[in-house]
């Protein structure tokens, strides 16, 4: 799992989890008032680097 601050103040976080020959995108979250800023897009990019395999992100149906 990765973080992002921003003046020692968490904005966002995202992990991966490799499964068989995939890399699952884990638990996105960006703080509601810095969304659409980019973070989640910089936090995607450093995941992106800790693997070669295909990564996969999925959505909770739940999800608002």
């Amino acid at each position: 799992m990765t973080g992002y601050e921003e003046d020692g103040e968490l904005m966002g976080v995202m992990g991966i989890k490799h499964r068989q020959n995939v890399t699952l995108i884990r638990h996105s979250y960006v703080c509601t008032s810095r969304q659409n800023q980019g973070i989640g897009g910089k936090l995607l990019s450093i995941l992106k680097e800790l693997t070669e395999e295909p990564i996969l992100i999925a959505t909770w149906s739940n999800a608002v």
